[in-house]
């Protein structure tokens, strides 16, 4: 979906069944990384803007330290990275001067359904 010549909803599902022992946080990472990644191209390709606002959401990613809790600021981004049972919902939200802008976020969310 679309809003204003920008992305405002995506939903991909896959009719493939995957068995996973565990499912491991830096693979969850890696696809928020790479679906970000494909998002900028995208955005350079169809509307000629470089998505630079995209790079700290990015950087954040390239920085987590899996040992701590994943609720991390880092400048104007917070992330926040949660796994409940079969869900893992990865989440930046827009937070300039330490203020949580609700309405300025984006979200990326795994269920794994069986």
């Amino acid at each position: 979906m679309f809003y204003n010549g920008q992305l405002a909803f995506l939903r991909i599902e896959s009719q493939e069944k995957y068995v996973f022992s565990e499912i491991q946080e830096s693979e969850i990472v890696r696809q928020a990384q790479t679906m970000l990644e494909g998002y900028q191209t995208y955005v350079r390709k169809m509307y000629g803007d470089d998505g630079s606002y995209l790079e700290p959401m990015l950087n954040i990613l390239r920085s987590i330290d899996y040992s701590v809790p994943k609720n991390t600021t880092l400048g104007e981004i917070n992330l926040q990275f949660l796994i409940n049972g079969d869900m893992t919902r990865v989440k930046w939200v827009y937070c300039p001067n330490g203020v949580m802008m609700s309405g300025k976020y984006l979200v990326f969310i795994r269920e794994w359904n069986f």
